[in-house]
């Protein structure tokens, strides 16, 4: 280096040899100028050439990056685009079909404004490294469609395989904060082009995210960040029937406190209770669900992100469930043995743990409307509080304990203070279930609209002053003890007008009626009468109509009467 050094300075010691020197020097000067010039004019082309040669080569040409303007600072490290769109190409998904490479989902997205701050430049150049403090996302429309191929195609959310699809030949992504404001998506499949879920005006916020392999393996984190947080206004989809439309608003979850709640909650259907029947092929329930502050304590996120529901407690502070049929249309002919709501939650799409379920103010109604009178019978239980615990279809947790317990209670009719306890048997290859429950004191009469509409029977008066009832139940019976203790009932049997609009009082089946029945229970200086219920399950009906029928069947047989099922013919 020391020969080098002074030979130069003998040959720029000269007048010829300082020219020669300083052209030299002026040259590279002027190239380097010339360079930096280029650079800066033509940086944004430059630029675009980068990043839409990598969206296109990184996606073999499945995609195409577009954007309005760029405005880079690479000094400080920000960068912000204006009217980005990334557009999936149809022909090329085609192409990647016939070659079985095709992915599972496909992304359609457009964002108004993107704004990167902070990025170490140097950091990237050197090391392969994307180290920032912030991007900002505003205003996105992302639409997202599940082509139903792939080997995850059951999936919708990504596997862990998105983590080196999104480093490419990086080693590394660190962002402080991404910010997404203003949101919306929209998902839905490749062969329907209707939208299965709608996601309105959305805030998320994912901190310290780090994209590498260790983070990747990293449980705590979810989509590569340690917290995530979101404020959303509305998600809403339809079913596949088009019969409902499914509503969650105002939800709000942050990762790291483990909470997430919801406004509001609801399943709307999309016809009148008079029109819905006839948007089926054959009769059914129609339900109208109603959920206020719906909130889940301790969830996983982390399991979230994987598809799986597990939390510490979801707490329902206020709701109502109702449901209709309309009897006059006809049944299917459908098995519905394996259908109780305990064995329909092994079957649920998703693994499910949920250690408590509590439930405040709940009303329930089940309405119907007779095949025989036309007329409609509503019975509500209002009011209705407690709990349910270990709602869950995991293997692991079924085996340490396989029994939901739910404890409510309530308010029959409004009236009866009603207490019970329901035995679920997670597993039981014969569906098994156990009720206990009990009933205070109510007036008789408060059940007369129900057995009118149903029975053409009117409880004229009488008061119930306890019931008290313990079963077990299966997929084929329910059996079990009664007793219902009560005194000066009276009936009045009814007869219906032509046009079946008004029920009137027959007097001689009346007087009757009320000659054979035992009015009072117990009945003076004779012990209290307890019967047997043993009734068979009819396999084309739900659970509930067999414990109603189980019931109503005892209750007569407590009152001296026979309970006489009329053929329905199919309805």
């Amino acid at each position: 280096m020391k020969r080098l050094i002074k030979k130069l300075r003998k040959q720029t010691s000269t007048p010829k040899g300082k020219i020669v020197a300083f052209t030299i020097l002026g040259l590279v000067l002027l190239g380097i100028g010339a360079g930096a010039y280029y650079w800066y004019i033509h940086k944004q082309r430059i630029i675009e050439q980068e990043i839409t040669g990598l969206v296109d080569n990184k996606s073999n040409g499945l995609y195409q990056l577009k954007y309005d303007d760029l405005s880079l600072d690479e000094i400080n490290g920000n960068l912000r685009i204006k009217n980005i769109s990334l557009l999936s190409d149809s022909l090329k998904f085609d192409s990647l079909l016939q070659l079985n490479e095709a992915p599972n989902i496909l992304f359609d997205v457009h964002i108004p404004s993107l704004e990167v701050s902070g990025v170490k430049t140097p950091a990237a150049l050197l090391n392969k490294e994307i180290i920032g403090t912030k991007i900002k996302i505003s205003n996105a429309a992302i639409g997202i469609t599940y082509t139903g191929v792939g080997s995850d195609s059951t999936k919708n959310v990504p596997t862990s395989k998105l983590y080196r699809q999104l480093l490419g030949n990086l080693n590394l992504i660190k962002i402080d904060t991404i910010e997404l404001s203003g949101i919306t998506l929209i998902t839905k499949t490749r062969k329907h082009n209707d939208a299965i879920v709608r996601m309105s005006n959305a805030t998320i916020v994912l901190a310290d995210v780090t994209v590498d392999s260790t983070a990747n393996a990293d449980t705590t984190r979810i989509l590569f960040a340690k917290n995530i947080s979101a404020a959303i206004d509305s998600i809403q989809w339809k079913t596949a029937d088009n019969l409902y439309r499914l509503v969650a608003a105002g939800l709000n979850f942050d990762s790291r406190q483990q909470n997430l709640s919801i406004n509001s909650v609801k399943a709307i259907p999309q016809y009148d209770e008079a029109t819905f029947p006839h948007k089926m092929p054959f009769q059914g329930d129609r339900f109208d669900v109603q959920v206020s502050n719906l909130q889940l304590e301790n969830i996983s996120f982390s399991q979230l992100a994987q598809e799986k529901i597990i939390a510490e407690k979801m707490i329902i502070p206020q709701g109502s469930l109702k449901i209709y049929r309309d009897k006059n249309f006809l049944r299917d002919k459908k098995n519905r043995v394996g259908t109780y709501p305990h064995q329909l939650l092994l079957k649920a799409p998703l693994p499910v743990f949920i250690k408590q379920l509590a439930v405040n103010d709940l009303l329930i109604e089940y309405k119907e409307k007779s095949y025989q009178t036309k007329q409609k019978a509503a019975v509500q239980f209002a009011g209705t509080s407690g709990t349910i615990t270990n709602l869950t279809n995991i293997n692991d947790s079924l085996q340490k304990n396989n029994l939901a317990i739910a404890n409510l209670n309530t308010k029959f009719l409004n009236s009866g203070a009603l207490k019970t306890k329901w035995t679920f048997y997670l597993g039981n290859p014969n569906g098994r279930f156990d009720i206990e429950a009990s009933m205070g004191s109510m007036p008789a009469a408060v059940a007369s609209p129900i057995t009118e509409a149903l029975t053409k029977i009117k409880v004229q008066k009488g008061t119930i002053n306890s019931i008290w009832l313990n079963t077990k139940g299966d997929d084929y019976k329910i059996k079990g003890q009664l007793k219902i203790l009560y005194e000066d009932a009276k009936v009045a049997i009814l007869k219906q007008d032509e046009d079946k609009t008004e029920m009137k009082k027959k007097p001689l089946l009346t007087l009757v009626a009320n000659t054979l029945i035992k009015s009072d229970n117990p009945t003076k200086n004779k012990p209290v009468r307890e019967v047997e219920i043993d009734y068979t399950r009819d396999t084309n009906r739900s659970i509930f109509t067999l414990i109603c029928k189980g019931i109503l069947e005892a209750i007569m047989k407590t009152a001296g009467m026979e309970m006489k099922e009329k053929p329905q013919n199919g309805h």
